[in-house]
C-alpha cells in the first residue's frame, strides 16, 4: 500500500514539475525583449533540435552514424 501512494507522490511530481517548467518557460517567452517574430523563430528552432534529440534518443543512432563514430575513434586512437 505505501509503495502505491509513493509512486503516485513521484508520479504527481513528475507532473508538477513537467507542467511548471512549461508555465515558466511560456512566461519567460512573453516577457522577453525581442520581437514577437524573433521570438516565434527562437522557438520554432529549440522546438525542431528538441524534437530531433527526442527522436535520436527513442530510435537510438542511426547505423552510419555508429560507424562513422567508430572510424573516427580508431583514426584517435592510431594517431595517439
Amino acid at each position: 500500500m505505501k509503495k502505491h501512494n509513493q509512486q503516485g507522490g513521484n508520479l504527481a511530481f513528475a507532473l508538477g514539475a513537467l507542467i511548471g517548467t512549461g508555465i515558466g518557460a511560456g512566461l519567460a517567452f512573453w516577457f522577453s525583449p525581442q520581437s514577437g517574430a524573433q521570438t516565434r523563430h527562437e522557438l520554432q528552432k529549440r522546438t525542431e533540435e528538441l524534437r530531433a534529440q527526442a527522436r535520436e534518443r527513442i530510435e537510438g543512432p542511426s547505423a552510419d552514424q555508429l560507424l562513422s563514430e567508430a572510424k573516427a575513434a580508431a583514426h584517435e586512437y592510431r594517431n595517439a
